[in-house]
């Protein structure tokens, strides 16, 4: 095959090639024949060939148009030319960050709260709520039962000539915080026929659930029970559900995140009102990183603020060392702790923090009779005999204002406690403290009944002593009376 030399080359009238080529931005420069210095060497001997060489252009290819004979013309063209690329490339730079944009913040989203049609969730978890007590109770009765069941496999063990041979060898069930049991999970389950007013339902992933660092022990075994159960091999797990406390429900976006975050070292996201139902989610699913994590929180957060809120927490969810050191915390800060969250405190929890040895009556004594009995009137109908007398022990309460003397009387004798009577030593003493602490408010009392204006704690005081009976404002004008005629 021999090669042979291209034909003439179209030119301009001055002798130039014009462009011929195929290839865009390439343009046909000369045709050399020096044999010297452009020798084709591929070429097969006897068939020498001189090359074309090759230059880039702006223009087309196909284009053919006449020289420009002006050079401002030109370099006007030049500039549109160069200009025309920069534009595509912010163009194009434009599109892309719109497209990393969205890109990222698809990727930020975290997979369960995402549409469960993109997000290929393959499991769903119905959580319903319940009254708290109830829940707990069926919690703690399930942990109960495990630690029977845990005792009952250590008894079963035979002695054989001196040898003892256990029966339960690694059957035994985890510490608390490792989930609930297979017995659970089947007494979780709801019942078809109860009306649930709160339910969520949440489209997640069994890989996040049961596999990985932040994997929980529940979902696990629910997982692996299923797949060992032979009539549930063709078909998956595809929903469960479950019964949890009301107030633990507002946790479980929080918990579902922290399982879902691709940070190993991110926290939970709790707050004062979700950290205690993040510890009984953690125990209830078997966590043990969420329950250090919103421990952690919560030791950083406890404070007179949200002592109280802390407190009825504990106390709700029977976290019993979480709650003595939240009495302590509000017994040391007593006084410093806003009548609206005192409150809110049940009695009992009341007498917790007033009795606790943290306690200091002698700081403030005054304002201590003060804030015990506007929470006698905030609690007036869950207060009774036994409680009231707790709650203004003379340990406790050692100094009575006298502008509450009179409402402490009164409450008193609406309780039923006989004042009189020497067989309850604790209310006889606490009679006789309002009866020295009553002279100075009883004689604005009689001073206001003659001149009619009066202030709200001398209307409050005329109040109560209105409700009193005869004998006892016989008694109350009479010391009354002996401590004036003394000054």
């Amino acid at each position: 095959m021999s090669y042979s030399s291209p034909g003439p080359v179209p030119a301009y009238d001055d002798g130039s090639p014009q462009c011929v080529s195929k290839f865009p931005s390439t343009v046909a420069f000369k045709h050399f024949d020096d044999r010297k210095k452009m020798f084709n060497y591929d070429s097969p001997k006897g068939s020498i060939t001189a090359p074309i060489a090759m230059l880039t252009s702006p223009l087309s290819s196909v284009h053919r148009s006449p020289r420009p004979k002006h050079t401002d013309q030109t370099l006007f063209h030049k500039k549109e030319e160069k200009q025309a690329p920069q534009n595509s490339t912010k163009r194009r730079s434009k599109t892309c960050r719109k497209r990393q944009q969205s890109c990222s913040t698809h990727h930020d989203t975290l997979t369960w709260r995402m549409n469960p049609n993109l997000s290929l969730s393959d499991f769903t978890l119905c959580v319903i709520g319940i009254e708290d007590s109830e829940a707990i109770h069926k919690h703690f009765s399930g942990k109960e039962k495990r630690r029977q069941k845990k005792r009952s496999k250590r008894r079963e063990k035979w002695m054989v000539e001196g040898l003892y041979l256990d029966m339960s060898q690694s059957e035994d069930s985890e510490d608390d915080c490792n989930g609930s049991t297979e017995d659970d999970i089947q007494n979780n389950e709801t019942q078809p026929n109860r009306n649930y007013p709160m339910k969520e339902r949440y489209h997640l992933h069994k890989v996040n659930l049961a596999v990985g660092l932040r994997s929980c022990d529940f979902f696990a075994r629910l997982f692996q029970k299923h797949m060992s159960s032979s009539s549930c091999n063709d078909r998956p797990l595809r929903e469960h559900t479950l019964e949890l406390p009301k107030s633990s429900l507002q946790a479980i976006p929080a918990m579902l995140d922290y399982l879902y975050d691709p940070d190993p070292t991110s926290q939970v996201n709790a707050t004062s009102e979700s950290a205690i139902p993040l510890r009984h989610l953690a125990k209830q699913f078997g966590n043990r990183l969420l329950f250090d994590s919103a421990t952690r929180f919560l030791q950083m957060d406890l404070k007179p603020e949200t002592a109280v809120t802390y407190l009825q927490q504990a106390e709700t969810y029977k976290q019993k060392k979480l709650a003595e050191v939240c009495v302590r915390v509000c017994a040391e800060s007593f006084t410093q702790i806003k009548m609206t969250q005192l409150c809110s405190l049940e009695p009992h929890l009341m007498v917790k923090v007033l009795h606790c040895k943290y306690f200091r009556p002698d700081i403030e004594s005054r304002n201590i009779c003060a804030k015990i009995a506007s929470y006698c009137r905030c609690q007036e109908k869950s207060i009774d005999k036994r409680m009231f007398l707790l709650l203004t022990n003379e340990n406790v309460m050692q100094d009575i204002c006298p502008e509450e003397a009179l409402f402490f009387i009164q409450f008193m004798i609406e309780l039923g406690i006989d004042v009189n009577s020497r067989s309850n030593k604790k209310a006889g003493r606490l009679y006789e403290r309002c009866i020295l602490a009553a002279p100075y408010m009883m004689q604005e009392v009689v001073n206001s009944s003659k001149q009619g204006n009066t202030g709200r704690i001398t209307k409050n005081a005329s109040c109560n002593y209105a409700k009193l009976p005869p004998q006892i404002k016989v008694q109350l004008l009479e010391f009354a009376l002996k401590q004036q005629k003394l000054l």
